[in-house]
């Protein structure tokens, strides 16, 4: 959360610098990278440290998650909405990503958990670097569609 402040003590003069597209690619870069990181947490050597120190770094890197991408998709939503509907638009982005979010991510994330777990009940075992790779291959995906289909800053000066 540290990490989260800081990014959201500069966030405007990231956007001003870089638009609107590059901070939210920064973002969604960022939970790509979260995820490696955590996948490597369950992949690397066993010691204690080695892990919690990884984890940390993972944890810390949702400050970036959350400022360049989910505080930038409201702040993106103001800045393309019509003022008098500033407000319900913000209604309606909110309302709608969190619901969906957690639907699409429960099926989802239940068909990639089940891809990676072999037995059942005690004999149960879950690979959770596979988890988070695939996880992080999600993220991919998203960032090249970022990338392709969100607007240019040009057009994001014509706003």
């Amino acid at each position: 959360q540290v990490c989260e402040l800081g990014v959201l003590a500069v966030l405007g003069l990231l956007l001003k610098r870089l638009g609107f597209k590059r901070t939210l690619l920064i973002g969604a870069a960022a939970y790509m990278l979260r995820c490696l990181v955590f996948s490597m947490v369950f992949s690397i050597d066993p010691s204690f440290a080695s892990k919690l120190a990884l984890a940390g770094i993972g944890q810390s890197l949702h400050g970036f998650c959350f400022g360049c991408f989910l505080a930038v998709g409201y702040m993106y939503v103001d800045r393309i909405a019509p003022p008098d509907v500033r407000g319900s638009m913000q209604t309606v982005y909110g309302g709608s990503i969190v619901p969906l979010g957690f639907f699409v991510g429960g099926i989802v994330g239940g068909q990639v958990g089940s891809l990676f777990t072999t037995g059942t009940g005690e004999q149960m075992v879950r690979n959770w670097s596979g988890i988070w790779f695939s996880c992080a291959l999600l993220c991919a995906v998203c960032v090249v569609v970022l990338w392709v289909f969100f607007p240019s800053r040009r057009a994001e000066e014509r706003l």
